[in-house]
């Protein structure tokens, strides 16, 4: 029996972020997921794509499928908006408006 679902951000830098700044998002990201350990577990993050319109930052973490769907919904809005204000207050720019989450079975 699965216990955990596995979910994923998204975050595409500008194309002309410097690697320095890629390095502080990586890291910053990395203590945003670790701040919530009671509600997510085995996170991760790497940049795994580089293209002329974006730098590619996967975050990977697995919740519980007891968490209620309103719970989830309540976790990811938290994560995304400390997301969007790490970058801005680090200037680190998005190449796209929004981040997109996956969920998907362990």
């Amino acid at each position: 029996m699965r216990n955990d679902v596995r979910n994923e951000i998204r975050i595409e830098l500008a194309s002309q972020t410097p690697a320095e700044k890629i390095e502080i998002a990586i890291n910053e990201v990395k203590k945003i997921l670790a701040a919530r350990a009671e509600s997510i577990s085995a996170p991760s993050v790497y940049l795994t794509e580089i293209t002329k319109n974006a730098a590619l930052l996967i975050a990977e973490y697995f919740t519980s499928y007891s968490l209620s769907l309103d719970e989830l919904n309540n976790l990811k809005q938290d994560l995304n908006l400390e997301i969007k204000k790490m970058q801005e207050q680090n200037n680190i720019r998005s190449s796209a408006a929004n981040y997109t989450f996956i969920g998907a079975e362990k």
